[in-house]
């Protein structure tokens, strides 16, 4: 018996990628992880993305969501709908890597949306937004970086930035 590959979808660029981030917000459930080293304009900071997370925070009380960023000084300035959103919605947890923290695998170039531990959008460039997309779980590869996430969870701090806002 063979084991069926998921079904991969391209991710080529902004069009393609707010598409499916879209589709995946709109059906996650329990979790929601999420790790960038960059924020793409137009994926991210969009009123509709902002928009999907609040209504799924809201609809979805147990839902958890974390974000693993780079620190929000990098970012705050260049995409204020996702600062508000982030400002709005206590629910959301935001941590950041220290930048002298080593990188020593090819994971930490990539940005991924992982919903509830199986669904996966991977950038495998996440500021040209190239990359591939699961929308039916991601199998071994969606439980591989849901493992790095929780590591890079633990590693990772809260941002003093965001601390002075009362976030």
């Amino acid at each position: 018996m063979s084991i069926a590959e998921p079904v991969e979808l391209p991710i080529e660029d902004v069009a393609t990628a707010t598409a499916a981030i879209d589709e995946l917000l709109s059906t996650t459930r329990l979790h929601l992880c999420i790790y960038t080293p960059g924020l793409t304009s137009g994926v991210y900071d969009r009123p509709q993305f902002a928009e999907l997370i609040r209504q799924r925070v809201l609809a979805q009380r147990r839902l958890r969501v974390r974000l693993v960023l780079p620190p929000a000084t990098q970012w705050r300035r260049n995409h204020p709908q996702f600062a508000t959103l982030i400002e709005q919605l206590s629910a959301l947890e935001l941590r950041y890597l220290s930048s002298d923290r080593p990188q020593d695998r090819p994971e930490y170039g990539y940005g991924y949306v992982l919903a509830d531990q199986r669904k996966l959008l991977l950038f495998n460039d996440p500021l040209r937004c190239l990359g591939r997309y699961y929308p039916h779980g991601g199998g071994l590869r969606a439980r591989d970086l849901q493992a790095f996430f929780d590591a890079l969870w633990e590693q990772a701090l809260p941002d003093t930035e965001l601390r002075k806002l009362g976030i």
